[in-house]
């Protein structure tokens, strides 16, 4: 599901290896490789937007501009970052990638996956090409010259298969996303407006380390959703939808609860 986000994404995205040690990357990593065993490279590409696949290969969600990960089969790793050299540093506890730099377009992209093959045969895999400006792209590919493989399907399929951190990171934040579901019928039972309802929703959800909170409310049933800024009409019928994010990255079904005023509020957490 796609919503309205800030320009800038808030909330804490900061690589917990509590939660998601570096051993769990590795093993994404090298299934990848086993997945493609002639592929000497991988560019993968994530924006504030579409980050899933990057996410899961290195736990960086772009703040502000997109990034790419190139990662090379001898465990060379390194990210280039959109959004010029003073975004770097912010963007090292993001992920257990040391090697960060600025991101300067398509070209030299597709070069420095060359360089990182070292002289290993084989065309370099792609993933996340489908979020990429068509120019940059087509820059990349030139600078390569040679398609790259698309590997984003496999990593997807990758994605579906949990383990035990994942399993319960999932755990976790379905218990958080209970809590914000009670905080809304307890909030809405106690008399307070749907603003109020929502926000203290909210509130719980990031005290429980929610990354970020995007309500969606719809006046006509549920037809059409729009964001949530302010609304403190407490006897109108109104749907919300939160979309929450944390450090685990699988989806979740939604969840519903009823109030007395029928607020209806479905929370739907989408992480990596």
């Amino acid at each position: 599901m796609l919503t309205s986000h800030p320009t800038l994404l808030i909330g804490p995205s900061d690589w917990d290896a509590d939660v998601m040690p570096r051993d769990e990357f590795a093993r994404r990593i090298e299934a990848l490789w086993r997945a493609f065993p002639d592929a000497p490279c991988a560019i993968v590409y994530g924006s504030p937007a579409h980050h899933a696949e990057l996410a899961y290969l290195t736990n960086l969600v772009p703040k502000l501009e997109a990034a790419v990960a190139i990662l090379s089969r001898s465990g060379a790793q390194e990210i280039h970052l959109g959004g010029g050299p003073n975004m770097l540093g912010s963007a090292k506890p993001l992920t257990f990638i040391t090697d960060i730099k600025p991101l300067r377009g398509g070209q030299a992209i597709g070069r420095r996956a060359l360089e990182m093959k070292e002289g290993m045969p084989g065309t370099p895999l792609i993933i996340g090409d489908g979020y990429m400006p068509t120019a940059f792209h087509q820059s990349m590919d030139e600078a390569i010259g040679e398609q790259a493989i698309n590997a984003t399907g496999q990593v997807w399929t990758l994605m579906h298969r949990s383990s035990s951190h994942e399993v319960h990171a999932t755990r976790e934040s379905a218990f958080a996303l209970n809590g914000a579901m009670t905080a809304i019928t307890d909030a809405k039972k106690a008399g307070a407006s749907v603003t109020e309802a929502i926000l203290a929703g909210e509130r719980e959800a990031n005290s429980r380390g929610a990354q970020d909170i995007r309500t969606l409310f719809s006046l006509d049933g549920g037809r059409t959703l729009q964001p949530f800024a302010t609304y403190s009409n407490a006897g109108t019928k109104i749907s919300s939808t939160c979309k929450r994010k944390n450090k685990s990255r699988r989806k979740m079904p939604s969840a519903t609860a009823r109030s007395k005023s029928r607020l209806v509020a479905a929370i739907t957490r989408t992480s990596h």
